[in-house]
């Protein structure tokens, strides 16, 4: 019943054009987060800090009429683009439980409104570039599967500009298997892990169709090439991180490490 509420809301959304709804709606899914952060953190600062900085951001959305600048306080809303490092600190103390909400719930109701004043997909080709290069300063767990996280979503907001149906398709598949995962317990390693795993990956198809769209210019082909090495590289640095992190772990459960290191290597 709980994924169907939140599926019936992302829809409404994409076909309701009204920003007092949008909102409100903000204000629901601001009060839900700050639920989850005093249940289960009990951090009154960081309660305060995160509901004052949301909805100031909230308030300009509701009053201003210029669309670039709705476009930019929807995506420092989420994080997205360079905005990314304003969470950085905030998500290190979080539960796990909190980050896996703020990870999914945080980022998928925005993602319609995004699309209605999309700007310009050089703000989020910005934010990829960021992240790639973040992932190798990072070490802690939360830190790299964040950045991961926003990385997914700056491709994907790059890919929705010229495949809308890819787009939708990824965001339905995104959904189910989220909520699958979680009402059948058939994952056999942590929640962050598997958001981790479930964000789309810097795979061959993605620049198979880039290199389709650009290659009649060689200055762009060669660009995109850089950036698909730079992001193999940082998953292995990621892979890694993980294999220090986990060094005791690994030593009591090969199997299941081995498993998550065969699928990244997949999802390469």
């Amino acid at each position: 019943m709980f994924y169907i509420l939140f599926f019936f809301i992302f829809y409404f959304i994409y076909f309701f054009f009204n920003m007092l709804v949008w909102w409100m709606l903000f204000f629901f899914f601001n009060m839900m987060f700050l639920f989850f952060l005093l249940y289960y953190n009990l951090i009154y600062f960081l309660f305060l800090l995160y509901f004052l900085f949301q909805e100031m951001l909230s308030f300009f959305f509701l009053l201003s009429l210029n669309l670039f600048f709705l476009f930019l306080l929807i995506i420092m809303k989420v994080g997205l683009g360079p905005f990314f490092f304003i969470y950085i600190i905030f998500l290190k103390k979080l539960n796990n439980m909190v980050f896996v909400f703020y990870l999914f719930f945080g980022k998928l109701m925005y993602m319609p409104i995004i699309n209605f004043f999309f700007f310009n997909w050089l703000i989020f080709m910005m934010g990829f570039i960021m992240c790639v290069f973040f992932l190798f300063l990072m070490y802690d767990k939360k830190e790299l599967i964040f950045l991961n996280s926003m990385e997914s979503n700056n491709l994907m907001f790059m890919l929705c500009i010229f495949f809308c149906l890819d787009f939708f398709i990824i965001m339905i598949m995104y959904f189910f298997l989220f909520f699958l995962f979680l009402s059948n317990n058939l994952f056999f390693f942590n929640m962050e892990d598997l958001m981790f795993l479930l964000n789309l990956p810097l795979n061959l198809v993605f620049f198979i169709k880039l290199f389709f769209l650009v290659s009649f210019n060689i200055f762009w082909m060669n660009f995109f090439l850089l950036m698909m090495l730079f992001g193999m590289i940082s998953y292995l640095f990621f892979l890694l991180k993980i294999n220090c992190y986990y060094y005791l772990l690994v030593l009591k459960d090969l199997k299941n490490f081995s498993m998550i290191v065969f699928v990244m290597l997949l999802n390469l």
